[in-house]
């Protein structure tokens, strides 16, 4: 099972700025409900061996109904907006570098060291009135969603560790990454085949609806899971290897 750490209290289920975008302001009494006690309504995985999709998904202010035989997830609380959250498995390897200097006699004896990164995962917002199909190709449609993003994603955000509740990327390891305001998602609901070959399913980040090369997607750096010093400490071994430092330039 794909599954997270609960979300924290610094960042509420129901954000100020989700809330009011429904043409309302979010209740004190509200807020402190929902700070720290969020707890998904729907867990559950999404395997297709096909083309090998593999997610978490977990919905907030959700269920389930059946309507002309076809079951959908809906919000269980009309009145407030209905949160998606996929969750990816590790999308990069850490590995160990050895520098290489003409003064280099020896190599290091195999094992060399390497580490997984933790989990991914982009949050949305759908309208109350959402009606997710509870199929793959439902699921896998994030054409109404708006993405939820950290506060470091704005010009003026500050720095924070990344929360449950706001899309992270640990790419590379150690490093968590978050698209920007402008940044879209772009992916085939349903297998791609061509000659009898079937692709492996992929989203890409593109912005403003268009995928490159007609557009240049961005993502910034928010958190580092460890100081670039420790990390480098982890995996190498010889010289100065490239660290989480050169990634986090990435804007």
């Amino acid at each position: 099972m794909l599954a997270r750490p609960a979300p924290s209290s610094k960042f509420p289920l129901v954000s100020v700025r989700s809330y009011q975008s429904y043409g309302q302001s979010l209740p004190e009494a509200l807020r402190a409900a929902l700070a720290g006690t969020a707890k998904p309504s729907l867990v559950f995985q999404a395997i297709r061996t096909t083309d090998m999709v593999y997610l978490g998904f977990e919905f907030y202010n959700a269920k389930t109904v059946v309507t002309a035989g076809q079951t959908e997830i809906v919000a269980e609380d009309a009145k407030l907006p209905m949160y998606m959250v996929v969750v990816f498995p590790s999308q990069h390897l850490g590995e160990q570098c050895v520098a290489y200097s003409t003064s280099l006699k020896t190599w290091p004896t195999p094992p060399l060291k390497g580490a997984l990164a933790g989990f991914s995962w982009l949050v949305f917002e759908l309208p109350a009135t959402a009606r997710v199909p509870y199929t793959m190709d439902g699921l896998l449609d994030w054409s109404e969603a708006r993405p939820e993003l950290v506060p470091a994603a704005g010009a003026a955000g500050a720095p924070s560790p990344p929360d449950p509740l706001h899309s992270a990327l640990e790419v590379p390891w150690q490093l968590w990454l978050t698209p920007l305001a402008h940044g879209t998602w772009h992916h085939s609901t349903s297998p791609v085949a061509f000659k009898q070959i079937t692709e492996l399913w992929h989203t890409r980040l593109g912005a403003g609806g268009f995928e490159p090369p007609v557009v240049t997607p961005k993502l910034k750096a928010f958190w580092p899971r460890a100081t670039p010093e420790s990390s480098h400490r982890l995996l190498a071994t010889h010289g100065s290897c490239r660290s989480t430092r050169t990634t986090a330039s990435i804007s």
